[in-house]
């Protein structure tokens, strides 16, 4: 699963490719601590020699939700998983940042009981993904 950074479709960080520096004066909305995305993230900016507090100013939301809404009146960018912010990108509400030299990708899992007897749609959700 990709995970990328967002903004809102006013910002002018969509329009060119950015170094992942250039992003630091803007304000990040981040899960809470403990949350996958942002040990994703965390991860990511590590690699990269960065951290969160690189960014001068981040702020802890607690939920996915409230992260977009946040980032769609322009107050400041997010890292998510794509899966999370399709609709948002389809619409035009959010714009993908794109990041030289910053891709980010990680597992997705699905966990189902031994038993499970209605394979039928978690066979479509998987042929999805695939």
């Amino acid at each position: 699963e990709a995970f990328i950074g967002v903004c809102e479709a006013v910002s002018t960080l969509w329009r060119r490719e950015q170094d992942l520096a250039a992003l630091f004066s803007e304000h990040l909305f981040v899960r809470e601590e403990g949350s996958g995305s942002r040990r994703i993230l965390e991860n990511a900016l590590l690699k990269e020699g960065a951290n969160l507090s690189s960014f001068g100013r981040t702020t802890v939301v607690g939920g996915i939700g409230p992260i977009k809404q946040l980032v769609a009146e322009n107050r400041g960018i997010a890292f998510l998983n794509r899966i999370s912010v399709e609709k948002e990108l389809e619409e035009g509400t959010l714009k993908e940042i794109p990041i030289r030299r910053f891709a980010v990708a990680h597992p997705f899992h699905v966990v189902h009981l031994k038993d499970f007897r209605d394979r039928g749609p978690l066979q479509e959700l998987l042929s999805f993904y695939r």
